[in-house]
């Protein structure tokens, strides 16, 4: 067996068991992409192993379609997050929600200047698709994490314990993922290019032991985070425009 083979075998196992515990913790019903994003993860890596051992002139095309989707659900849990900080908070979607828009665009040609030149990959048209395509999602996935920290600093936002440690592990693989695009972009296609990718996998390994760490082991139920996602609460406001209880 291949050792990236191993890393997707133990990644499709850290999933089952991180899904397992957000079922039986019900944190589920709160984090509902989150989850989807986990249960995708599990049927994407072990379709794709399934096409790289049955079908594998396939597998590039299967990657490009895994990973668009893969980036579209990393996109929709930094909404639900950003969404549960407002009720937490107790604040009302307003006009200052927009800023995120600036925000992103900023953080993403930063990114993107950061990553530079690229190196050519064959003449293969897919060939030169399928690795442009892995830097912007990598580029676009950091930008998106950044506009959202910016975004909840800006508004000074208090973080629960659970979007924190959902947000923790995001950020780690985000910023490991831009590393790597940065180093890729350096460097020629062969065996430390695919090195490189297996370090990835490696870091969203150790975000997904950690996870099931923290969710498992760590009690979530002291302090106000249950109580206020049982019942949304909006702040009311007064004739002053300040919030009251």
């Amino acid at each position: 067996m291949a050792f990236d083979e191993a890393l997707t075998i133990a990644s499709i196992a850290l999933n089952v068991a991180l899904g397992t515990v957000l079922v039986g913790k019900r944190i589920f019903r709160h984090f509902p992409v989150f989850f989807f994003y986990i249960c995708f993860e599990f049927v994407s890596d072990s379709a794709g192993l399934l096409v790289l051992h049955r079908f594998p002139g396939w597998y590039p095309l299967f990657y490009l379609i895994d990973d668009a989707l893969d980036t579209l659900l990393y996109l929709g849990i930094l909404v639900e997050i950003g969404k549960n900080l407002l009720r937490y908070n107790q604040t009302r979607l307003s006009r200052q929600r927009f800023v995120a828009i600036p925000l992103f665009a900023l953080a993403f040609m930063l990114a993107l200047f950061s990553i530079g030149r690229t190196t050519p990959w064959g003449n293969s048209p897919l060939a030169a698709f399928y690795y442009l395509q892995t830097q912007e999602v990598e580029v676009l996935e950091f930008a998106a994490f950044l506009a959202l920290a910016w975004w909840s600093s800006l508004r000074k936002l208090r973080w629960p314990p659970q979007e924190l440690r959902f947000a923790t592990g995001l950020g780690i693989s985000a910023f490991a993922g831009f590393i790597i695009a940065i180093l890729h972009a350096r460097i020629a296609p062969g065996t430390w290019f695919r090195r490189l990718d297996m370090m990835g996998t490696i870091v969203d390994l150790a975000v997904l032991a950690y996870w099931l760490y923290v969710f498992w082991v760590v009690d979530d139920s002291v302090g106000a985070t249950p109580a206020l996602r049982e019942k949304p609460i909006v702040a009311q406001r007064d004739g002053s425009g300040h919030p009251t209880p």
